[in-house]
């Protein structure tokens, strides 16, 4: 199988508050059996010694740059590394996870193969805080909806094209959560071609703390419902016909999601039904169950309905 060694790979590392773990990440960076790299370490505000260590880091090994970014969050960061990048491809790091040493050159590999792609969509592995791993394998080449339902891979276990990033405006600094599924439901938008990676060689690592973007349980679930509907009505517009197939599918599932957000405010659950999914069985064909679903919350309401549906597991 060809190799593509002469195409710069840029890895971007967003890092706050990660003196303990930023050596071991960028470890795994370097001693890659893909040489042709460059790697970007942005500060993000950090309050401990992480900026200190990155000078540190950066004097052992040449291939390491350091940018820093004042406005908070992991976006912002990721889009101040990207300005700076020279690569053609882009691996996104955060600074508490770690690549086994052949994940970039196994993905390039990947990509010799197929010349019309804009990303890799790969499996990972999450170590969690008690020790235990668990492989995220479940990955769909759907190229509508694998995202839209978390089976393209994540943001650090992907491979990224720079000029297609770049094309959709990057990622989006306004918001504090699902910024992922928001950057690959636009990449999607735009007619991203991808490919699949089975092979889980990112390990993503918990924590209990000290994140870039923290978030309020109440918002994420908003935001993640948000940039779905947000998708759904792109698509609508643009594949119609792809949308009438599957949207009985898109609104149940949402639904589904809808009440995790009703576990912690049933009456923010609510008025996001009320403004988002209200009127979602008169404009659009239900089928199956997704019309059983609908009518039934019509006539009951949603907090009757969910309320059901924790005793009946309806």
């Amino acid at each position: 199988m060809e190799k593509t060694e002469n195409e710069l790979v840029s890895v971007i590392i967003p890092c706050y508050n990660v003196s303990t773990f930023i050596e071991l990440c960028v470890e795994s960076v370097v001693t890659q059996s893909y040489k042709n790299l460059e790697i970007i370490c942005v500060d993000n505000n950090s309050s401990d010694n992480t900026f200190a260590i990155l000078e540190q880091i950066q004097s052992k090994f040449k291939q390491v740059q350091i940018a820093t970014e004042t406005k908070p969050g992991a976006s912002a960061a990721r889009n101040k590394g990207l300005k700076l990048a020279k690569g053609k491809w882009i691996q996104f790091l955060d600074a508490d996870d770690l690549i086994e040493n052949q994940k970039i050159e196994h993905q390039i590999n990947l990509l010799s193969n197929h010349p019309n792609t804009q990303f890799v969509a790969a499996a990972w592995v999450k170590l969690r805080t008690d020790g235990e791993m668990e492989y995220h394998i479940d990955l769909s080449n759907d190229k509508h909806f694998a995202t839209f339902v978390n089976k393209s891979g994540n943001t650090c276990s992907n491979l990224w094209l720079k000029e297609c990033l770049l094309k959709v405006g990057s990622w989006n600094e306004n918001i504090n959560s699902s910024q992922e599924a928001d950057l690959m439901l636009r990449l999607a938008s735009n007619g991203a071609n991808f490919i699949i990676d089975e092979v889980p060689l990112t390990i993503i690592r918990d924590r209990d703390k000290g994140q870039i973007s923290q978030r309020d349980p109440i918002l994420k679930w908003k935001q993640f419902l948000l940039v779905r509907f947000n998708y759904l009505h792109t698509l609508e517009s643009t594949c119609p016909e792809v949308f009438k197939k599957n949207n009985s599918m898109c609104y149940v599932y949402l639904l589904g999601y809808l009440q995790n957000l009703a576990k912690i405010d049933l009456a923010k659950a609510n008025e996001f039904y009320q403004n988002h999914f209200s009127n979602t069985f008169g404009q659009h064909s239900l089928k199956g169950s997704a019309k059983l679903k609908f009518l039934f919350i019509q006539y009951f309401g949603f907090p009757f309905a969910f309320s059901l549906k924790q005793k009946l597991n309806f």
